[in-house]
């Protein structure tokens, strides 16, 4: 996620920074599909226990971090602004925040203020895949590993081919909505299935492992907002992931020992807190301050959001993570609740009050009657 979070402070450094997100989908897709399968062959997978782990997994962050988020945009957001996030509030708790921000958002405008949840548009999508995916594979349960590899490899090439075709006409559903977008997780999908099947040698693992670092640096530096993405262009950082997974598989390789740095792994360990509060800080800092933030001022967000995700890591998605409790434990599933009805109670209520107005000044209200937006170039 550190190349989202560059790309999203706008440092100019990582300009495609934002293909962090795909390498996030195969490896997502890697993982679930080696997880589910080795369940599935051991007779061992449980449809119910798998989807209470995943709302373990998610929702507790994700639910403080919107609480948290509405509350600090009630006293910066104004009442057009606010209302759009109360409504992503609630898409977010329905799963549905990329149809949300499909039908009102360019992510790649550079003119408009930013929705602070328009970063939830991503955990959707995962969402919506997990809903569907363990039931496809349940399918092939009892598949050989050759007629599981064509199944993978078949299905991900017209995904892949979808995807194009839908980018050429349009961009913003293939960027936001599923169908375009799966293929990246039953590649890494089919990436497991190849790294449990075929031994790589360790100087092909090693060059692998080069090559896909190389390809996931390129893919950040020279893919721009004006690049027809997903299109063809998220081969790159896709199959460069890919690379990265099946020649880490074993013992490790010099080019991988790069990604086991202390500093590396603290960030793997947190990457899902730092993803989640990075955008809500950034984009409220610029709503504030009505530009672009400078340099010592970006520094300052950077190490509010590294605070914040370590706070959320160490007090809520760990403690919910911990394997010694019991998935179906009462206390813990009470407090995820009572978080998503606050949710509910406070962005209801920014509705009904139409953004609170009253909140500010009749100069601020003109201001933003004006549509008066600052540039992201500025």
């Amino acid at each position: 996620m550190i190349l989202v979070v560059f790309f999203h402070a706008r440092t100019g450094l990582l300009p495609g920074g934002y293909v962090g997100v795909d390498i996030f989908l195969v490896i997502s897709g890697f993982l679930i599909s080696r997880l589910l399968l080795r369940q599935m062959d051991a007779r061992d997978f449980s449809m119910s226990v798998f989807y209470r782990r995943r709302v373990r997994r998610l929702i507790p962050a994700l639910v403080v971090m919107v609480v948290v988020s509405l509350v600090a945009a009630f006293f910066v957001l104004g009442p057009r602004d606010l209302e759009i996030m109360a409504g992503a509030s609630l898409a977010v708790l329905l799963l549905g925040s990329n149809f949300y921000f499909w039908r009102r958002t360019d992510y790649f405008a550079a003119h408009t203020p930013e929705p602070p949840l328009l970063h939830t548009w991503s955990l959707a999508l995962e969402e919506q895949f997990y809903l569907l995916y363990p039931g496809c594979l349940w399918l092939i349960r009892h598949a050989s590993p050759q007629l599981r590899l064509l199944v993978f490899a078949t299905g991900t090439s017209a995904l892949f081919a979808f995807n194009v075709w839908l980018t050429a006409g349009h961009p913003g559903t293939a960027f936001y909505l599923l169908p375009a977008r799966a293929w990246e997780f039953s590649f890494g999908g089919l990436i497991a299935l190849l790294t449990d099947r075929f031994i790589v040698q360790p100087r092909a693992r090693e060059l692998l492992v080069a090559a896909g670092l190389s390809g996931v640096i390129l893919s950040a530096v020279c893919i721009t907002r004006a690049t027809p993405y997903p299109g063809l262009a998220v081969l790159l950082p896709a199959v460069s992931t890919g690379c990265i997974l099946w020649g880490n598989r074993g013992e490790g390789t010099r080019a991988g020992r790069l990604l086991e740095w202390p500093a590396m792994v603290a960030i793997g360990a947190a990457s899902y807190s730092v993803y989640l509060w990075h955008w809500p800080v950034l984009t409220l800092a610029r709503y504030y301050v009505g530009r672009n933030l400078h340099p010592l001022e970006t520094l300052v967000a950077l190490v509010g959001i590294a605070l914040l995700a370590t706070l959320s890591w160490r007090y809520v998605e760990r403690p919910y993570r911990l394997k010694g409790r019991p998935i179906t434990a009462p206390r813990p599933l009470t407090a995820i609740g009572a978080s998503a009805l606050l949710i509910v109670l406070l962005s209801v209520s920014i509705l009904w009050a139409r953004g609170f107005p009253q909140r500010l000044p009749p100069s601020a209200l003109a201001f933003e009657r004006q549509g008066l937006q600052y540039s992201a170039s500025s």
